[in-house]
């Protein structure tokens, strides 16, 4: 049983978000280029440079609490305690880079020309949504911007 302001989250859950977050990042590369290879929307192609950085950073931090660098079958999966307010911080980050997504969106017209980077920036969303209910449903302290009442649309 972990401590009252300790939290225990599997090895395979650590890894998993750890991989989302590459994920995230890879997809902030992809809008980065979608929107550059028309020279438009500096402020969406900004926006998602700080998403790709985002989660980078929280995957190395999920690295250095225990995720795995590969989503390979865990033989002896362990249970790891993280500090309620750390994961909390994790729930704070992920829903800044689920914000971050809804600028990009905001930022870009709907037209034909730009439903790929949408597509790609609803995928971000959609990932750093999912990070964050289960980091509360494991404990953290939702964040003051979370809303558990709204679900995100594209679930």
């Amino acid at each position: 049983m972990a401590p009252p302001d300790w939290i225990q989250i599997s090895e395979e859950l650590l890894t998993e978000w750890a991989l989302s977050c590459v994920h995230i990042d890879h997809l902030g590369t992809l809008i980065q280029t979608e929107l550059q290879s028309h020279g438009e929307h500096a402020r969406a192609v900004d926006l998602a440079e700080r998403v790709a950085r985002s989660a980078l950073a929280l995957c190395k931090e999920l690295r250095q609490h225990g995720a795995r660098g590969s989503n390979a079958r865990i033989e002896t999966p362990r249970r790891i305690q993280i500090r309620e307010e750390l994961a909390s911080l994790w729930a704070q980050n992920c829903t800044q880079i689920y914000i971050l997504g809804t600028l990009i969106t905001k930022e870009l017209p709907r037209d034909r020309t730009r439903a790929r980077a949408i597509d790609l920036t609803d995928r971000v969303t959609r990932r750093a949504w999912t990070i964050v209910s289960e980091l509360i449903q494991h404990g953290a302290s939702p964040p003051e911007d979370w809303c558990p009442t709204v679900s995100h649309p594209k679930l």
